[in-house]
């Protein structure tokens, strides 16, 4: 936004959005792939499940996974996605920091799957 601020739970969701008609016949690692690509033109190869909650739409459910991006190139439309970046532990912590990263609230699944991750602790 033009706020300078990352939105890190909405930029999550937004990559995590799912469109049930188009998704039937795809594995929940297939549908992972797909989305990081059509998103962010990321191409991931190993997918793995971490975790789930409910997510806030009914009878709905938000899926966590971890993947090994096959490369660091990124696009952003600006439509749909404002910024998105590959980050290292220090520049997460320095952008949390310097107040332009908004960590996501303590009880999502972002904020679980991150806290993994910065515990190292996260791997595919």
């Amino acid at each position: 936004g033009a706020s300078g601020k990352v939105d890190l739970p909405a930029m999550l969701a937004d990559l995590a959005r799912r469109d049930p008609a188009s998704a039937v016949d795809l594995a929940l690692e297939a549908c992972v792939r797909r989305e990081a690509f059509e998103e962010v033109g990321v191409r991931v190869g190993e997918v793995r499940y971490v975790s789930s909650q409910p997510w806030p739409f009914p009878r709905s459910l938000m899926l966590g996974f971890v993947a090994r991006a096959e490369s660091s190139y990124i696009t952003v439309d600006r439509l749909e996605i404002d910024r998105a970046a590959f980050l290292t532990r220090d520049e997460y912590e320095q952008l949390l920091a310097d107040g332009r990263l908004v960590a996501p609230g303590s009880v999502s699944i972002a904020a679980a799957l991150i806290g993994l991750w910065r515990r190292g602790e996260l791997s595919v």
